[in-house]
């Protein structure tokens, strides 16, 4: 069972791959979390933490990685395993960017019943909440402050 959700921005594809790579971030935009963490940098195999909301602390490891274009976690349950995909296409006026949760292995069917439904549900409202972050106007870097040469020492 595959549940995604695919949505278009203006915003250009590394703006989304930043957000998406940025684990500690991932609760900004991703409801479900309340935290993330990476143990290193975002490359294939790399492990991390992530917390859902009302629920223990679970590991997980990019297990598929094409940088810039897509990348896929999964998280072990019991006898099944959560896997998180999220893929982006270039467009000429934006990107287009989905956002795929499924389960594999003994049990899938079973959380596939008792979590679609809620992943369903949420889904859209992520990927919302993803396109207005990299939507919003980015700050200039603050101007520097001139220094007065002639009233230095």
């Amino acid at each position: 069972m595959i549940f995604a959700h695919t949505l278009e921005t203006t915003a250009a594809a590394e703006q989304v791959w930043e957000l998406w790579t940025d684990v500690a971030g991932w609760p900004r935009w991703d409801t479900a979390l309340c935290a993330a963490r990476l143990d290193g940098p975002f490359v294939y195999q790399a492990q991390g933490r992530l917390q859902a909301t009302g629920s223990p602390e679970s590991r997980f490891t990019v297990v598929e990685l094409e940088p810039g274009r897509s990348y896929t976690i999964a998280v072990p349950l019991l006898l099944a395993e959560l896997r998180v995909r999220r893929a982006l296409t270039p467009m000429p006026a934006g990107t287009r960017y989905t956002h795929e949760v499924s389960f594999a292995g003994s049990l899938e069917g079973l959380f596939g019943l008792l979590l679609g439904r809620r992943f369903r549900a949420m889904l859209p409202e992520v990927m919302e909440r993803l396109r207005q972050l990299v939507e919003q106007p980015r700050e200039a870097p603050a101007a520097a402050t001139p220094v007065d040469v002639a009233s230095t020492p």
